[in-house]
């Protein structure tokens, strides 16, 4: 009820009696519109908008839902289009990769010939090192032997001593596998004949130090080592090594590496050059003519140390060529024979 009388103020104010005067005919007509009627036609103008509103509303909610239908629709097209060209996309590559593998297995089974034909020449071609090696460090050896020298005692001095802990070997993978056999293999050789390159390079280290190379490349054996006449007194006694006839100034090499000990003036020498060889081995030159080294100077195999003469306890030109294991005279001929049987290749 309270309401009523705020209404009431606002429809007298704004709806109040209205009368409209018009003439028609020379006459002057009244026309009055009341308050209801007026009300009326208020809420009739109302409703016709409101109703239009509604319309209008409709029309642009049912275009709005059409465009958003065929959205939607062009988008769903959209999305099963692309799940088609997945679909295809998918199958060209299960297609590409059958045939892949296809050629993969064509791949792998010509490399499985190929790894079987490397692994044949890889045997081959060990073998054959390790029979070369073999044979090559057997040949050191026999000429090592043809000195007269004890091997194993040449090794002591040597130092090339090998050892360690005894390790069982790792289980290999189980099942047949080309690639590990391969490996497998190939360290088999490969330690095989490690073994035999370190046998050929400790055999070699060895000979390489022996006094094996002749000491002149000219002149002729004119006295052997041993028993003989002494050439002054024609009486019997030792002789301590090799005469070598050759001209005067005829150039005397070393026979191994190692380093001078003596050179100079040595009573029945004459002029003469002592090498330390290592190993217990020594040798001299001696009765030279002139001397081309000092003491402690390191030389190598088939260095020039001096030229054939006669000093000393001499009859002629020659070279006096002695070895000595440990202080003690040995026959020089074994030494050259096993020189000569290395080098003569």
């Amino acid at each position: 009820m309270q309401f009523i009388k705020p209404i009431n103020l606002y429809v007298n104010r704004f709806f109040p009696e209205r009368q409209f005067l018009y003439r028609s005919q020379g006459r002057v007509r009244c026309i009055s519109l009341s308050r209801n009627l007026q009300l009326a036609l208020s809420l009739l103008v109302l409703m016709a908008l409101t109703w239009g509103t509604l319309v209008w509303a409709q029309s642009l909610l049912q275009a709005q839902a059409t465009r958003a239908y065929h959205t939607a629709l062009s988008s769903k097209e959209a999305v099963i289009d692309s799940l088609v060209a997945e679909r295809d996309r998918a199958l060209a590559q299960t297609r590409k990769l059958s045939n892949d593998v296809a050629t993969l297995r064509v791949q792998l089974s010509a490399s499985l010939n190929q790894v079987s034909q490397i692994k044949d020449a890889q045997i081959s071609l060990m073998t054959q090192l390790q029979e070369r090696t073999k044979a090559n460090a057997n040949r050191l050896e026999r000429a090592i032997r043809l000195t007269g020298l004890d091997l194993s005692t040449l090794r002591e001095k040597q130092g090339a001593g090998v050892g360690g802990p005894y390790l069982t070997p790792s289980p290999r993978d189980k099942g047949p596998n080309p690639f590990t056999d391969m490996r497998d293999v190939f360290a088999d050789s490969v330690a095989a004949l490690e073994a035999q390159m370190n046998r050929w390079v400790s055999l070699e280290g060895l000979f390489e130090r022996l006094p094996v190379s002749a000491p002149l490349n000219t002149g002729y054996l004119s006295s052997n080592f041993g028993k003989r006449r002494d050439p002054f007194t024609r009486k019997w006694a030792m002789h301590s090594g090799l005469d070598f006839a050759a001209p005067r100034n005829t150039p005397v090499y070393s026979t191994a590496p190692g380093k001078v000990t003596f050179a100079g003036r040595d009573g029945a020498y004459g002029y003469m050059v002592e090498i330390d060889h290592g190993l217990g081995l020594t040798t001299r030159h001696g009765h030279m003519n002139k001397l081309l080294v000092k003491p402690g100077e390191q030389i190598s195999r088939q260095q020039k140390i001096g030229l054939v003469g006669s000093s000393g306890r001499s009859t002629g030109p020659h070279l006096h060529y002695e070895v000595m294991l440990n202080g003690e005279q040995q026959d020089p001929a074994p030494f050259l024979k096993a020189g000569k049987y290395v080098f003569q290749d």
